[in-house]
């Protein structure tokens, strides 16, 4: 069984920049005048990779496969669906009836 995973497939370089903000004395006084620095950083490229799945997690996706709820069948929900329409009929039925009186 084969499974996909988003990982790191390699890097690239790309231009920053950081700006840096004026700095001041006890006084108020600017010592430093603001200033932007462009700096190189590497940047994870990531992508899909498809592998083998190992027997442990075979096993553990086998186990926790019972546990996931089984979808309702087509009469289960057939039988729903005409449950909550004469819900809702009896409901328009009495709304109507209180503003007839």
């Amino acid at each position: 069984m084969r499974i996909a995973e988003y990982k790191q497939v390699s890097t690239r370089t790309e231009q920053q920049t950081i700006h840096h903000p004026a700095e001041y004395d006890e006084f108020g006084e600017i010592v430093r005048e603001p200033w932007d620095e462009v700096v190189d950083v590497e940047v994870p490229v990531m992508g899909m990779v498809y592998r083998d799945m190992t027997p442990e997690e075979i096993k553990e996706w086998e186990e926790q496969r019972p546990q996931t709820p089984q979808p309702p069948t087509l009469d289960e929900r057939v039988e729903n669906l005409e449950t909550r329409t004469d819900d809702t009929e009896e409901a328009l039925r009495m709304i109507l009836e209180r503003t007839v009186v």
